[in-house]
């Protein structure tokens, strides 16, 4: 029988890969012996209410107190300034909040049509663009147009990523451009509707993500 991975080995692990990653071997050598005592003393998982984007942690002798994950890492695990910068903070966070919630628990990856899509543009999901908000209008052909447009939509906590396909004449999807606001969300963003609708055609606009946080510019490959 599997065992079942903990919440706070799957903490671990994504903290694990991410300081590696950013600051070498033998900085998370030095570190891990105190992040594994705090990971144990505070036993964090998901809240008992299931919220999505917080974590929960003992408190000595008070009931279990619940966090915003990102607050979470930089204030209890103390992975701030002065070890992450708030760039790779975020992204930590989203990469946290995935393999504790999933796209399942955290909101789910949802496939948009019709008035619906307008909705979404309106309310900016992911991020804003020409076309969100007040200028929603623009996307009435989308919404016309049912059998050939859907709009992928994944919200997870205060997060949220969209991006449009398009029906091809092959009965393919083609995957267009990603706005999203986290950088963890944007990899859910291009993976999960391969898995929902069947093949992908990702093209160049596949590559091009928005980001409104300030850290995480919007590029164009």
């Amino acid at each position: 029988m599997a065992r079942t991975v903990l919440d706070k080995d799957k903490i671990c692990i994504q903290v694990k890969e991410t300081c590696i990653r950013e600051n070498g071997v033998d900085s998370w050598k030095q570190r891990r012996r105190q992040l594994y005592a705090d990971l144990s003393y505070l036993s964090p998982s998901m809240p008992h209410d299931g919220v999505a984007g917080y974590i929960a942690y003992n408190v000595p002798n008070k009931p279990r107190a619940k966090m915003r994950t990102g607050k979470f890492l930089g204030k209890k695990l103390q992975l701030n300034n002065n070890y992450l910068n708030p760039a790779m903070l975020e992204y930590l966070a989203g990469k946290v909040n995935m393999a504790i919630f999933g796209v399942e628990n955290g909101g789910g990856m949802q496939f948009l049509v019709g008035d619906d899509i307008t909705r979404a543009y309106e309310k900016s999901t992911g991020c804003g663009s020409c076309m969100t908000g007040s200028s929603c209008e623009k996307v009435g052909l989308y919404a016309m147009n049912p059998t050939r447009f859907k709009l992928a939509v994944l919200e997870l906590g205060a997060n949220s990523g969209r991006a449009l396909l398009v029906k091809l004449d092959n009965g393919d999807f083609y995957l267009d451009r990603v706005y999203c606001d986290s950088r963890s969300i944007r990899e859910q963003c291009i993976s999960m509707p391969s898995k929902k609708v069947g093949i992908i055609v990702m093209g160049r606009k596949a590559l091009v993500y928005g980001i409104t946080n300030p850290e995480c510019p919007i590029t164009r490959c």
